[in-house]
């Protein structure tokens, strides 16, 4: 479901409609939010759900032991076993066929012949988006530049947030975290300003990033040599 997609524009509003109808029950709210994301993830393609609430769990964990923790030592292993799972399983989705692909090459050169297909890993969609979106949210807590979150579904409602976790941005937890649970009231005055700011989001994704992508970056990458220096750094 891409944001060019009519149905999204129908998921969007059912999601607004939705959220508004429970808005004064904070738990109810946040429930709906991560229901609405979850799906969204999983009808734009992601395989990847499992991994989603297992690195979501993992990080809130960390995070929450941090908290709870003044010791300087502790904090940093923490954050180590966060950093090393995190990365770790990005590199196994996102760039294992690079490695794969130069492993069976070399092999290759000794005589030896690994069917590459057979081999390959396809990455789940969205996944350096919403791993380093988690990431990221531990590194501010062990810099406490944040506050842990206060439930688990907080968590996963924040990492799996559904307009973002398939083509960004990564977002800051001590932006979206405490709108979860803040009091909300709807009256024209803030409704303009969302409408406005959803409007903005979608010229600068439709109108500027997608052209420049169709026109520009992807040209330039599939025949750089038809380009000028100051062209491919353009693109790049």
């Amino acid at each position: 479901m891409l944001f060019t997609n009519g149905m999204y524009y129908i998921f969007l509003i059912a999601v607004f409609f939705g959220y508004w109808a429970v808005a004064g029950r904070i738990r109810l709210r946040i429930v709906f939010l991560l229901a609405v994301s979850y799906f969204f993830y999983a009808v734009s393609g992601g395989r990847a759900l499992l991994l989603l609430v297992a690195i979501s769990a993992i990080d809130f964990t960390t995070t929450r032991l941090m908290g709870r923790s003044d010791d300087q030592s502790k904090r940093r292993r923490l954050l180590l076993i966060s950093l090393t799972i995190d990365i770790s399983a990005l590199c196994v989705f996102k760039y294992a066929a690079f490695f794969i692909q130069s492993a069976s090459g070399g092999l290759s050169l000794l005589g030896i012949s690994i069917p590459y297909s057979s081999l390959t890993i396809i990455p789940p969609i969205g996944i350096s988006f919403f791993i380093f979106q988690s990431l990221a949210y531990v590194i501010d807590v062990y810099r406490k530049d944040t506050e842990p979150a206060l439930s688990y579904a907080d968590y996963l409602a924040f990492v799996s947030f559904f307009p973002t976790i398939v083509a960004g941005p990564i977002l800051r937890a001590k932006q979206l975290l405490p709108q979860l649970r803040a009091r909300l009231t709807l009256d024209s005055t803030t409704g303009g300003q969302a409408l406005f700011l959803i409007a903005i989001g979608l010229v600068k994704k439709i109108a500027i990033a997608d052209y420049l992508s169709a026109n520009l970056v992807e040209r330039v990458f599939d025949f750089p040599e038809r380009f000028s220096s100051l062209e491919v750094l353009a693109a790049v």
